[in-house]
């Protein structure tokens, strides 16, 4: 079974959203609408069999989440919504990565849907990926993938905004891992770390996923892509090897 985890944060707190937000993407219902696209391209267009989604803010939309649950119905396709209020304070602590990282473990905790599978997929709420069938197809056989990108150019990470993991691999090395980030030590910077110390197969990205914009997402999917390929997409090339070695420092 195919299972996506999307995290979401509608509402973000006002003191938040000035260190990392763009003034444009602080609307609730702009920021709700684009969740709801993405949602609805996933159930519709996606070959995901069973959707999760966790939202930080605790904002309420009742009448959006019902139609959603009725198309999710329509296509056959399992959902499960969750909602909490996020530590505002911890993330001002430590940076937007305790916000993401919080998010995840929630999810983690609380999903029945992440719980009955042995692997899924996480994305970050407002991003679509049109390749997202032929990115499910070439990773059927991994457990775990993660892709690299250097950003800024100093040393590797992880993208977070796109991953699989297996249940056992998350559990053990990044479930809570957020209470180790500072405003110096990216959550990406941390994943990285703690997979590769751990020795863990990366899996290899057979196929660059293709984003589409938005209108308040903070990357553009052109320079997404750029730094997906300087950190060397496919991991098994000697550059990426050489590379790795070179610039590695730990999260």
């Amino acid at each position: 079974m195919n299972t996506l985890l999307l995290t979401w944060t509608i509402a973000p707190n006002s003191w938040v959203s000035q260190i990392w937000y763009k003034s444009s993407s602080l609307d609730p219902q702009k920021r709700l609408k684009e969740y709801a696209q993405t949602l609805i391209f996933y159930i519709t267009e996606s070959e995901f069999d069973a959707l999760v989604f966790c939202e930080n803010s605790n904002y309420p939309f009742p009448e959006e989440k019902k139609l959603l649950i009725d198309l999710a119905n329509y296509y056959e396709k399992k959902i499960e919504f969750l909602q909490f209020e996020g530590d505002h304070q911890k993330t001002l602590e430590k940076g937007y990565g305790y916000w993401e990282g919080e998010c995840i473990d929630y999810a983690f905790d609380h999903s029945e849907l992440l719980q009955k599978t042995n692997s899924w997929y996480k994305i970050t709420g407002r991003y679509i990926y049109e390749n997202m069938n032929e990115l499910l197809e070439s990773s059927i056989d991994e457990d775990n993938l993660f892709f690299r990108w250097m950003w800024p150019l100093a040393y590797f990470c992880v993208a977070t905004a796109f991953f699989k993991v297996s249940n056992t691999v998350y559990k053990k090395y990044l479930y809570n891992c957020k209470e180790e980030l500072s405003l110096d030590s990216t959550i990406e910077a941390k994943y990285y770390s703690k997979l590769r110390n751990a020795k863990i197969d990366f899996g290899k990205l057979k196929v660059i996923p293709f984003r589409r914009e938005s209108a308040t997402t903070l990357a553009t999917s052109r320079y997404h892509h750029l730094l997906l390929w300087l950190g060397g997409w496919n991991m098994d090339t000697q550059i990426g090897k050489v590379l790795d070695k070179l610039l590695y420092k730990r999260g």
